[in-house]
């Protein structure tokens, strides 16, 4: 054996023993610093807990952001204790509203993508009253609050819906040559004898008494006074009782002029409610009825 090979020997020799002693070593200063650091901590814990404070954690992540910021000893913990009482006690004033402003900045960057500014052109451009009732909620939000702001924009469409269907939209019709029915022109003479009367909502108690003093009146001012009302009741979907009473009430009314109420394009549920409508002894019970308009004035205008 040369004299190379000998000094190799020696040399993973001495590295075998470093090596022995550096994890006897370990392993003894590992395991008192493991049972120096669980007492710590549960000292520490205790502390926390009579304090009401939170309970203190060690982990991994923490470890590594300590020896990111170049602490080697415990010197460093003991450097970041010092800041965070410093902290409490000279910036208590500015730490107690940062979860404010950090909430209200995540709220600000929220809401941000909920202001469509073109979608609202849109809807003032083709919606004005959606528009003002997008625009009271926005206010009432930002005064009152998010729930009182939602109660109120709640009560207002609401009331929207109510308006329109206490006021719908109604028209008189006339039947074109071709025997399709429109709506007619407002000084549109029609001297059938016929009136055709469209009503675009649901019968009840809320318009029910603003649709019978419409028909009357449209037919008080027909000369001479029709001998027939048509009723179009195709947009008609639903008839509550008071609704059943005035179009009873309607019928007897229209009967003193005289004049007859017929109804057209009926629903089969309507029909069965004013089939079966006691009211004015049944006065709707024997209303004739026709599948369209245009059937309906195709045999009214027959003398």
């Amino acid at each position: 054996m040369g004299p190379a090979a000998h000094r190799g020997r020696h040399g993973h020799d001495r590295l075998d023993r470093g090596r022995g002693r550096s994890a006897q070593d370990s392993t003894v200063g590992g395991t008192g610093a493991l049972v120096r650091e669980s007492v710590a901590m549960g000292a520490a814990s205790a502390g926390s807990g009579f304090l009401g404070g939170f309970a203190p954690m060690a982990s991994t992540q923490r470890t590594l952001s300590a020896k990111s910021a170049g602490g080697r000893s415990q010197l460093y913990q003991l450097a970041c204790t010092a800041f965070v009482v410093v902290g409490l006690l000279t910036t208590g004033p500015v730490i107690e509203l940062l979860p404010k402003s950090v909430l209200a900045a995540v709220v600000i960057v929220s809401a941000s993508h909920l202001i469509d500014v073109t979608g609202f052109e849109e809807l003032w451009q083709g919606w004005r009253a959606e528009a003002l009732l997008a625009l009271a909620t926005m206010i009432a939000v930002l005064g009152l609050g998010v729930l009182h702001g939602l109660l109120v924009a709640v009560i207002l469409a609401l009331l929207q819906l109510l308006r329109r269907v206490a006021w719908p939209h109604d028209a008189v019709l006339t039947v074109s040559d071709d025997g399709t029915p429109r709506e007619a022109a407002p000084d549109e003479a029609d001297g059938t004898g016929v009136l055709i009367y469209r009503v675009d909502a649901p019968l009840f108690f809320a318009n029910a008494n603003r649709v019978h003093h419409r028909i009357l009146t449209l037919a008080a001012a027909r000369s001479p006074c029709p001998r027939y009302v048509v009723l179009d009741a195709g947009a008609v979907f639903h008839v509550d009782a008071t609704a059943a009473q005035v179009l009873a009430r309607l019928t007897v009314d229209l009967r003193g002029h005289p004049c007859e109420l017929v109804l057209a394009r009926p629903r089969e549920a309507i029909l069965t409610t004013l089939r079966a409508n006691p009211y004015e002894d049944g006065a709707t019970r024997r209303l004739r009825v026709f599948p369209t308009v245009r059937e309906a004035c195709v045999a009214l205008r027959k003398p």
